[in-house]
């Protein structure tokens, strides 16, 4: 039971869905390198490095200016359809997950993939169960760093932002989180790792354990 008299400070929490609770590092750049294989294309880890949290549209405009980007987008999810076996939860994602739905907190996703790639790894690692809400990258006009995902899911879950927290792996997260109204929370296990800290995040986590610490 919560003390009256320090009540919870965060009812709502916003998660990222990839290198948060999905470890997919593995699923992307695997796609990355399969496809600038296959059409010549100049990448490396470091370029992917600046790249990751943008849409595959825009990774593929930077990464092959000029190039066919509808094209080499679909390759790359095709790639990403074939080989769904590379994505796997980060140890410890299910336990914190039951912890959260057992303390009542709210929860969404809110994610930069299309809506259906991310609802099918939400099923395949049996995530569905803890979410009333799925914000993909097609269902907003404006994409993270706008703050519009995460207004969008805060309306859906009848929630407000000075109770929310956003949890992220990438700077485009903790923008978003902050230009909501959101305290925000940095996953430096994801695909950014420490450099996310340049943004400020109300708080840090080096595994996803250590969220339990801030929020119950």
């Amino acid at each position: 039971m919560l003390n009256e008299l320090n009540p919870r400070r965060y009812e709502t929490i916003l998660f990222d869905l990839d290198g948060v609770l999905a470890d997919t590092r593995d699923w992307v750049v695997s796609a990355f390198y399969e496809i600038a294989e296959r059409y010549s294309l100049d990448i490396s880890d470091e370029i992917l490095n600046l790249l990751f949290g943008r849409s595959i549209e825009e990774c593929y405009e930077l990464i092959a200016p000029g190039r066919d980007t509808p094209f080499l987008v679909e390759e790359h999810r095709s790639f990403q359809r074939q080989h769904m076996e590379l994505i796997r939860p980060f140890s410890g994602t299910i336990e914190v997950l039951d912890r959260l739905t057992e303390s009542g907190l709210k929860m969404g996703i809110v994610t930069g993939r299309r809506r259906l790639s991310a609802q099918q790894t939400m099923d395949l690692l049996g995530l569905d169960v803890y979410f009333n809400v799925l914000v993909g990258g097609d269902n907003t006009e404006r994409q993270k760093p706008n703050p519009d995902p995460a207004i969008r899911a805060l309306r859906e879950l009848s929630a407000s932002s000075e109770s929310a927290l956003m949890v992220g792996d990438a700077q485009s997260d903790i923008r978003c989180g902050r230009a909501a109204g959101c305290d925000t929370c940095a996953a430096l296990y994801g695909f950014v790792g420490p450099h996310i800290l340049n943004e400020n995040p109300t708080y840090s986590i080096g595994r996803i354990g250590e969220l339990l610490g801030i929020v119950c």
